[in-house]
């Protein structure tokens, strides 16, 4: 097995396995309360696999989330990782974040 550069962990990721998560996610867009919502939608393993949203943090983006995707979190769920606004490729409206504006955008 050839083994991520820096992970000699017995529970490594190997570089096919990492492959093939980046090849099934998708970058999608959603509008949401006037703004242009951008997430990474890493597939489903099922039709009945429950639903994560991970959101990150204010000074963050979608891809916070990189070092849990290859440890496994997407063959048990169906992920996805958001770009909260301000972010990423969200849109960067002039005003609008406040927690609840971050709240309204995702529920």
């Amino acid at each position: 097995m050839t083994r991520l550069p820096g992970r000699q962990d017995e529970g490594a990721t190997d570089v096919v396995t990492l492959v093939n998560i980046l090849f099934t996610m998708q970058s999608k867009y959603i509008n949401v309360n006037d703004i242009r919502l951008h997430y990474l939608d890493y597939g489903s393993p099922g039709a009945d696999a429950p639903f994560a949203v991970l959101m990150h943090g204010l000074t963050a983006n979608a891809h916070a989330f990189d070092g849990l995707i290859p440890a496994g979190i997407t063959r048990k769920m169906h992920v996805v990782s958001v770009d909260l606004r301000g972010r990423g490729e969200t849109d960067k409206p002039e005003t609008g974040y406040s927690m609840g504006d971050h709240a309204r955008d995702i529920i």
